[in-house]
C-alpha cells in the first residue's frame, strides 16, 4: 500500500507534469486519427447507378489491370492464359462471327469461349468436355438462331436457343451473345450480377440474366443520354452498350475487393493519355517533340526534320536486339508516345510508348537499336550522364533500369545481395518472354517523373502522393532522403545544371520548390497564386463547365489549377530562367532563380493552351500549344519579358507536320485524374440524426404518434 502511495505521489510531482501533458497530447492525437472522417469509396452498386460517363470510361482504361489481378488470383498453370483468351474474346471472336453469312460460331470457337469463361470464374473441366462433344452442325444452327433472335431483341428466346448445346447454360449462352450482339446483350458475370441487390444469391437462371441485362441496358441508355450519344451513333466507339457497361462494372467490382487504390481518382489511373509532363526534349543540336503517336526530330546542324517510325507490334519483341530498319516515317502507329529523352552525348534517343515499350534510337542513322519491354505502361524515362543506363518509371510506382546500348547491365554495387525478381517481369502472359529485369525500386503510388543525379549516385522520383524520394543507385533500398513539402502530386522534377545538389520541382498545389535533395531540405518556395489573379478566370470557367457536366466533379476539382510543367535554363552563374505553365490557362509565367531565391519576372498570354515548353537558348522559348493551326510557337525573351515571333524555323516545322499533332486527339494530359476524390460520409449521418431528433421532439410534444420500434435486422 505504501508503494502505491509512493507511485501516486510521484505522478503528482512537478517534474512529471510535462511527461503527463505529453502523454495526453499523444492520446488526443491518436483519438483524432481514429475518429477522423474517412473517405468512403462508392460501392459497385452505387457506381452502376450514379456514376458519370467519364467515370465509366475511366474504369475501362484499367480493365487490363483488373484482368491481370484476376489472372493472378486464378493462377492458371495449364492451357492458354486468361490475358490471351480475353484478347481473343474481346477483339477477334466477334469479328470472326460477323464475317460469316449468316453469323454463327463453330465448335472450336465454342470450346475456346468455354475456356475463357472458366478461366474467369469457377473452373469445371467437365464443361470443356461437354462443349467438345457437340456436333459441328448443331453448334452452327444453335448459335445462328440465338444470334438472330438477340439481334431482334428477343433475348430470352435467344438464351433458350443456345442452351440446347451440351455444357451451355444461361451464363455461357450470355458469353456468346455478349460478343456477337454487344449492343443488346451483356455477359452474365458474377461480379456484375452482385451489383444488383435482387441478384445477391445467384441460381444462374434465364430470368436472372434477363434482369441483369435489363439493368445494364438501362444504364447504357442513361450514359448515352448524359454523354450526348444518340441512336444514330451505333458504330461509334463512345456508344455505351450493355457489354461495355458490364466490363466497367466488372472492373470496379474486382478492383474494389483487390486493389481499391486504383479507384482513388476520377479517372482511376493513367488512361490512354499519358501522365508524363515532358513532351519536348532539347540538346545542343537536337529538338525532339512528342506528337501523340510519333516523334518529330529537328536537327539544328543541317536544318532537317524527320519522324520516327513507332509502328512496333504490341506483341513484345525480344529485348536488346538491333534492327536493320532505317525507315523513320510514321505509318499510323497505334502507339501513344509518352515521352522522350536525349543522351548527353547526343548519340541516342529513348522513346517511351503506351504499349509497355521503350525504344532506343541511334541518332547517326536514325535506326532502331533496341526495344525494352516493360511490365506496365511507362510514364517517364531518364538517361545517365555517362550514357550507359536508361531508367524507366511506370504508372504502378516501379522504376526499372536497362543498358542503353544493349548487352549486360554494368553497375557497381556495394552489396552483393541480389534484388528479388518481380514475378510479373518473367512473362507477358502470351507465352513470349520478356526481359528478366527486376524492379530497381518501387513506390506505393503512381510515379510521375524520374531523374538520375549527374554523378549517377542517386535516383530521384516523384509521385502522386506529394513525395519526392532520393534513393541511392544502384542500391535503391538505401534511401538518402525525402523532400516533403508539396501538398499535392508532384508533376515534374529536374536538376539544376552546374549545381548538382539542387533540384527544382512543380506540383498540383501551384508551387515551385527548390531543394537540397541530399538533405531533403527545401531552400526556396514560389507560390504562383501571387501572380495569377488576372488569368484565373480561364480555370474558373473550365471548373464551372465540368461541374455543369457532372456534379461529381466537385469531389476532385481544386480551387486553383496545378502546375503542368516547367522549363529550366542556366543564363548566368547562379542564375536560371524558369518558364512554367498552369493547367487550362493559356499563359506562361516567367521566373528567375538568383542565389537560391525565386524572382517573378512576367506573365505572357498564349493563343492556345500550352502542352509543353523548352528553352532553345537563353533568349528563345519553344512552346507546344493545343492548336490545329500552329502547334509550335516560339517566344523571344527580352528585358525579362516574352514576345511572340512571327517567323522561326521550328514554327515552319510545326506547320509542315501539324497533322501529326492532331492525330489521336489533343496530346495534353487531363490533370484531373491526378487529384484524389473527396468523399463526405458524415453529411448523410448528420442529416438522419437531425431527422431522428426532430421526430423525437414531435412525439414528445404529441404532434405525431410514436412510430413502431424496429428490430435490429428489420
Amino acid at each position: 500500500m505504501a508503494g502505491m502511495s509512493h507511485h501516486f505521489l510521484c505522478l503528482l510531482s512537478p517534474s512529471f507534469i510535462p511527461v503527463f501533458l505529453y502523454i495526453v497530447s499523444v492520446l488526443k492525437r491518436g483519438a483524432q486519427l481514429v475518429f477522423r472522417k474517412v473517405p468512403r469509396m462508392p460501392t459497385t452498386t452505387e457506381f452502376l447507378n450514379s456514376s458519370t460517363p467519364e467515370e465509366f470510361k475511366a474504369l475501362l482504361t484499367v480493365y487490363h489491370d483488373a484482368l491481370q489481378i484476376k489472372a493472378m488470383l486464378k493462377n492458371k498453370k495449364q492451357g492458354e492464359s486468361l490475358e490471351s483468351l480475353d484478347k481473343w474474346y474481346q477483339e477477334e471472336l466477334g469479328e470472326a462471327v460477323a464475317s460469316r453469312s449468316p453469323p454463327h460460331m463453330i465448335r472450336k470457337e465454342l470450346v475456346r469461349l468455354m475456356d475463357w469463361k472458366l478461366s474467369r470464374g469457377k473452373f469445371r473441366p467437365r464443361l470443356i468436355q461437354l462443349s467438345e462433344s457437340n456436333e459441328e452442325s448443331l453448334v452452327k444452327s444453335a448459335t445462328e438462331k440465338g444470334i438472330k433472335l438477340a439481334q431482334a431483341g428477343k433475348i430470352e428466346e435467344a438464351i433458350e436457343a443456345l442452351v440446347v448445346l451440351k455444357g451451355v447454360g444461361p451464363a455461357t449462352a450470355s458469353a456468346v451473345l455478349a460478343v456477337c450482339v454487344p449492343e443488346k446483350c451483356c455477359f452474365f458475370a458474377d461480379e456484375v450480377a452482385h451489383a444488383i441487390p435482387a441478384l445477391s444469391k445467384l441460381k444462374y437462371t434465364n430470368s436472372e440474366y434477363i434482369l441483369l441485362n435489363t439493368e445494364l441496358t438501362n444504364c447504357a441508355a442513361r450514359l448515352n443520354n448524359e454523354s450526348g450519344n444518340g441512336c444514330e451513333k451505333e458504330n461509334n466507339e463512345d456508344q455505351w452498350t450493355p457489354h461495355r457497361v458490364e466490363l466497367a462494372v466488372w472492373t470496379h467490382s474486382l478492383l474494389t475487393h483487390n486493389k481499391p487504390k486504383l479507384l482513388d481518382s476520377p479517372c482511376a489511373t493513367c488512361s490512354q493519355t499519358s501522365t508524363n509532363m515532358g513532351r519536348i526534349e532539347t540538346s545542343q543540336n537536337l529538338v525532339v517533340i512528342c506528337c501523340s503517336k510519333t516523334v518529330l526530330v529537328y536537327d539544328r546542324r543541317n536544318d532537317a526534320s524527320r519522324t520516327l517510325n513507332l509502328d512496333i507490334p504490341e506483341t513484345p519483341v525480344e529485348s536488346n536486339k538491333a534492327t536493320d530498319n532505317d525507315e523513320t516515317t510514321a505509318q499510323g502507329s497505334k502507339n501513344q508516345v509518352v515521352c522522350a529523352r536525349i543522351s548527353d552525348d547526343e548519340k541516342y534517343v529513348a522513346v517511351a510508348c503506351e504499349p509497355k515499350t521503350v525504344t532506343v534510337w541511334c541518332t547517326q542513322s536514325w535506326s532502331l537499336q533496341h526495344t525494352h519491354n516493360l511490365v506496365k505502361r511507362p510514364v517517364s524515362v531518364d538517361i545517365s550522364t555517362d550514357s550507359k543506363v536508361i531508367l524507366v518509371a511506370d504508372k504502378t510506382g516501379d522504376v526499372y533500369h536497362f543498358p542503353l546500348k544493349g548487352g549486360e547491365l554494368e553497375v557497381t554495387s556495394v552489396c552483393d545481395d541480389k534484388q528479388e525478381m518481380s514475378p510479373e517481369s518473367e512473362s507477358q502472359g502470351n507465352g513470349e518472354e520478356k526481359s528478366n529485369v527486376p524492379a530497381l525500386l518501387g513506390h506505393l503510388s503512381m510515379l510521375l517523373d524520374v531523374v538520375i543525379s549527374q554523378d549517377s549516385r542517386f535516383v530521384i522520383t516523384c509521385d502522386r502522393d506529394e513525395k519526392i524520394r532520393v534513393s541511392h543507385y544502384p542500391n535503391s533500398y538505401n534511401i538518402q532522403s525525402f523532400c516533403l513539402g508539396h501538398r499535392e502530386f508532384v508533376t515534374q522534377i529536374d536538376l539544376l545544371p552546374n549545381h548538382g545538389n539542387l533540384l527544382l520541382s512543380c506540383s498540383g498545389d501551384g508551387t515551385l520548390r527548390l531543394w537540397e535533395y541530399e538533405k531533403g531540405q527545401c531552400v526556396a518556395v514560389m507560390d504562383t497564386r501571387e501572380h495569377t489573379s488576372p488569368i484565373l478566370h480561364h480555370f474558373t470557367k473550365y471548373s464551372e463547365e465540368r461541374i455543369k457536366q457532372s456534379a461529381e466533379a466537385t469531389r476532385y476539382l481544386p480551387d486553383y489549377p496545378p502546375l503542368r510543367c516547367f522549363a529550366l535554363y542556366p543564363c548566368a552563374e547562379d542564375e536560371y530562367l524558369v518558364a512554367t505553365v498552369l493547367d487550362k490557362i493559356p499563359s506562361v509565367l516567367l521566373y528567375k532563380i538568383i542565389d537560391r531565391k525565386f524572382n517573378y519576372l512576367s506573365t505572357t498570354s498564349l493563343e492556345g493552351l500550352p502542352l509543353a515548353l523548352t528553352w532553345l537558348n537563353a533568349e528563345t522559348l519553344l512552346v507546344q500549344e493545343e492548336s490545329d493551326e500552329q502547334p509550335l510557337s516560339v517566344y523571344q525573351c527580352e528585358a525579362d519579358r516574352l514576345s511572340r515571333l512571327k517567323e522561326h524555323t521550328l514554327i515552319s516545322v510545326g506547320l509542315d507536320h501539324k497533322h501529326l499533332f492532331s492525330e489521336g486527339g489533343p496530346g495534353g494530359v487531363n490533370m484531373d485524374i491526378l487529384y484524389k476524390q473527396r468523399y463526405d460520409n458524415v453529411a448523410d449521418y448528420l442529416k438522419k440524426k437531425e431527422e431522428r431528433i426532430a421526430l423525437a421532439k414531435a412525439v414528445e410534444a404529441g404532434l405525431v404518434p410514436q412510430p413502431p420500434k424496429k428490430g435490429r435486422w428489420e
